[in-house]
């Protein structure tokens, strides 16, 4: 009777975990459906276009600021 419990329990993890990685499956393949279904009415790939092209014009700031304050802070601290 001692062997039942952990085989139950060892059951009921394998359950669980099944479970667990099954509903995530589920709904990453629903997220993947709506996706691919709403990808017209939301003008993904227009929006794509515009987020690369403020990266793009963003990137350029963001290291002169970067490389500005780490010199700064490297004075500072010699």
């Amino acid at each position: 009777m001692a062997e039942a419990g952990p085989g139950f329990l060892e059951q009921l993890k394998s359950c669980i975990v099944w479970s667990w990685t099954y509903l995530w499956t589920v709904w990453f393949f629903i997220m993947l459906f709506l996706v691919y279904i709403l990808r017209v009415p939301l003008k993904i790939n227009d929006n794509l276009s515009t987020v690369s092209m403020f990266l793009n014009t963003l990137t350029p700031k963001f290291y002169v600021a970067l490389t500005g304050t780490s010199s700064l802070i490297s004075g500072l601290i010699l």
